[in-house]
């Protein structure tokens, strides 16, 4: 059996707090993302599952009405929030410099904030629920840079700190499945819209 995954990069926001909502760029994009999404996928897409963080949220509704007519609800899940980096006040560096720490060292999590670790454990429970269910038809999942990252290097042990920093602010990856082989593909292109 064959599974199918559109992973989402939220799109551009006003903000990076949790209820920063899509900036007036960021409509627009979950637009184009949308005009995409229903010329890769039709209407085989039966599962819409988003972060419940306002920018990832927005553009799944968005995508939802725009792509598929609303006929898909946007399932909010914990599991694919953004990784919370937490206190680094008292540590020097710039944000790059904190995630790449984080990257070396799964376990590490600055005060108040999350370790590595601990955002993969909640995206493979997401991902074993998503196999549990045994669906076959193409799901999307939206969600933010790093957890999206560690995302897709359940299916491809190859992504990383790198990847993660020169991801765009929207992006799209196809995570075919097959049996215990996977593909990972960033395919993301601007749709001309009509």
């Amino acid at each position: 059996m064959m599974k199918k995954l559109y992973v989402v990069r939220h799109c551009e926001a006003s903000g990076n707090n949790p209820e920063a909502p899509l900036s007036p760029l960021g409509i627009q994009q979950s637009e184009r993302v949308a005009a995409f999404l229903k010329q890769e996928c039709g209407t085989s897409v039966t599962r819409l599952i988003t972060s419940p963080l306002c920018r990832a949220k927005q553009t799944a509704d968005i995508i939802s009405q725009k792509a598929f007519g609303d006929g898909i609800k946007s399932d909010l899940k914990d599991n694919l929030e953004e990784l919370k980096l937490g206190d680094t006040t008292n540590h020097s560096g710039d944000i790059w410099d904190h995630l790449r720490k984080l990257f070396e060292n799964k376990e590490y999590a600055f005060p108040n904030g999350e370790s590595i670790l601990k955002v993969g454990n909640r995206v493979r429970e997401l991902l074993n629920e998503l196999n549990e269910n045994n669906v076959d038809n193409p799901a999307i999942l939206v969600t933010h840079r790093v957890t999206m990252t560690l995302l897709l290097h359940e299916f491809d042990r190859e992504i990383g700190f790198e990847h993660c920093k020169n991801m765009q602010n929207v992006d799209v990856y196809l995570v075919t499945a097959m049996n215990s082989s996977s593909r990972v593909e960033r395919i993301w292109r601007i749709p001309v819209l009509s």
